[in-house]
């Protein structure tokens, strides 16, 4: 809602800033709560990282203040998409 209220358009990172969520960690979620998956573990390339780090300057800057942990905003978009 933000963003519209705003009339801004664009690419956004979300997060917190204060959680750090290994991927297979956040694939593991996304994989409990659909029912079905598989995680498959693959060399990573030099140029990846294990770790993402949402960096939401460009919102906060907008007056976004997150008040979601990550883990319950996966479950929320999953369960908002049915």
């Amino acid at each position: 809602n933000l963003l519209i209220e705003k009339n801004v358009i664009g690419t956004f990172n979300i997060g917190n800033g204060n959680e750090i969520l290994p991927i297979d960690k956040i694939a593991k979620i996304i994989i409990d709560k659909i029912g079905s998956g598989v995680i498959e573990y693959v060399d990573i390339p030099i140029t990846r990282t294990a770790y993402k780090i949402g960096d939401f300057t460009k919102l906060k800057n907008l007056g976004f203040n997150p008040s979601i942990k990550i883990e319950n905003g996966i479950i929320e978009m999953i369960e908002n998409s049915k």
